[in-house]
């Protein structure tokens, strides 16, 4: 499989460091903050969305979200994300 390639995940769980994402309907991996370059997001107090402080930015628990995978563990079932498009909604 082409690791590299562009996925369709779903943001599944937020955490201080970064989002949580199901991608491909069987895959998890995690997508930290600091991946995403395009803002500085900050997860609001009911931990079900984050909110990007320049752009207004939100992404929430749900929302599709496309990811490549960055980096894979396969011993410690662990798999880093980032982003590979614009994901979240403007309010």
């Amino acid at each position: 499989d082409d690791w590299d390639r562009p996925r369709d995940g779903e943001v599944t769980g937020i955490g201080q460091s970064g989002l949580f994402i199901t991608f491909d309907q069987v895959f998890d991996g995690f997508l930290p903050f600091r991946h995403m370059r395009d803002d500085h997001y900050v997860p609001d107090e009911s931990d079900a969305e984050v909110v990007g402080e320049e752009t207004g930015r939100r992404i929430r628990l749900g929302d599709p979200i496309r990811v490549r995978v960055h980096d894979a563990e396969p011993l410690r079932g662990r798999v880093t994300l980032e982003p590979a498009g614009h994901a979240g909604s403007r309010r």
